[in-house]
């Protein structure tokens, strides 16, 4: 998204509130000329499911662009492109669908109304040594190069298991999310996202602060993933988990995070 900037766009990133002050955000900017919106699904900063639609509603109001990144929900929760409302959706092959490193996928609803910033042999039906170029109608225009076949299919393997799962992934994870969510009740922790969210990722905040040295002992000591989540507003730790994980790996978790706390303390 920075990089619209090297073209002399100016970016500006709304602050994650609640959804209607969100929304307001958004509404404002469009006001002011905002002419594309870039936001996740799912927030990787809280887990929290976004209100896309409605800011997609905004911006075909506004007659601006609406991109969608659902890297952080396919793979988790059910996702509908068509039902975002959006232009565009994106995703990646590797976190939650558990697909190959280095694949992904952009969804267009008119691959016509989108001129590719780079172009090869793929993307084109005819051109000429005058610089006539004919782009492919549908979302061919976007490939270039040689494609990696075998990641290809890995991706498309990865994707047809889940749509053999179903909803067992969601099932599940809404299962292990309210056993996370009783466990960090128990602790001396600050719930970031919302209980309620369909999503593997619990952002909690410690009271007392050091964030970073708790997860970073979780892993030297107990072996326990966690992720730091920090900025000049937020001091929180990002707990993931997905459908295979076992209710042991969750009280492991308890734990470690337990004895941390008390460490830190």
């Amino acid at each position: 998204m920075y990089r619209r900037q090297d073209r002399g766009d100016r970016v500006r990133v709304i602050s994650l509130h609640d959804d209607e002050q969100l929304l307001a955000d958004i509404a404002t900017a469009f006001q002011h000329g905002a002419q594309a919106i870039v936001l996740s699904l799912v927030s990787c900063r809280t887990g929290r499911r976004l209100p896309v639609e409605a800011a997609c509603r905004l911006a075909r109001q506004a007659g601006a662009v609406s991109i969608v990144d659902c890297a952080q929900a396919l793979g988790q929760i059910p996702v509908d492109v068509r039902a975002l409302g959006a232009d565009a959706a994106v995703f990646l092959g590797h976190k939650w669908l558990h697909g190959p490193l280095a694949t992904g996928a952009i969804w267009v609803a008119d691959p016509g109304r989108w001129t590719p910033g780079r172009v090869g042999w793929r993307s084109r039906v005819d051109h000429d040594l005058d610089g006539h170029l004919t782009l492919n109608d549908d979302a061919t225009r976007f490939e270039i190069g040689t494609v990696d076949v075998a990641a290809f299919v890995g991706l498309q393997q990865a994707l047809a298991v889940h749509r053999a799962l179903g909803p067992r992934v969601a099932e599940r994870l809404t299962e292990l999310r309210s056993r996370v969510l009783r466990a960090v009740a128990d602790l001396p922790l600050d719930l970031l996202g919302r209980a309620g969210d369909p999503t593997g990722i619990v952002v909690v905040q410690p009271r007392s602060g050091g964030a970073a040295q708790i997860v970073q002992r979780a892993w030297d000591l107990d072996r326990v993933v966690i992720k730091h989540v920090g900025d000049q507003s937020m001091d929180a730790i990002r707990i993931s988990f997905w459908a295979l994980h076992q209710d042991g790996d969750i009280d492991r978790l308890s734990g470690s995070l337990a004895k941390q706390l008390s460490v830190h303390a």
